[in-house]
């Protein structure tokens, strides 16, 4: 019996040993299993920078391509102005053109009068 009993109070400290063994893994394991917590939620907090980042790059972009329609269109009224002023100046040309006309016309019909005046 005595034999017995040693052979149980043997098995009883070598269960005990495994659960020890297996607490100290499972405190190992519940170690690393918060320090990849600790990393998931570091990397969770750098997605949500990266997140905001990507927003206030869209934010910029479409201040940009607002700014470029903006510009576009006043090039395109400015283009449009300069058009009108082409037409204005050849309009004004043709003017000038027809006023030395009228005015040479004019010189010789004074030239002519003047002859007929002093003849």
């Amino acid at each position: 019996m005595y034999i017995s009993k040693q052979e149980n109070l043997q098995g009883a400290e070598k269960t005990i040993a495994n659960n020890m063994s297996e607490l100290d893994q499972l405190s190992l394991s519940r170690n690393n299993l918060q320090n990849v917590i600790v990393k998931l939620k570091q990397d969770i907090s750098d997605m949500h920078e990266t997140v905001d980042c990507f927003i206030s790059v869209d934010d910029l972009v479409f201040e940009i391509t607002d700014r470029s329609l903006y510009v576009e269109r006043m090039l395109t009224s400015a283009l449009g102005n300069l058009k009108v002023l082409e037409e204005y100046l050849d309009v004004s040309n043709e003017l000038e053109e027809v006023l030395q006309d009228i005015n040479k016309e004019s010189s010789k019909d004074l030239a002519t009068l003047e002859l007929r005046v002093y003849n």
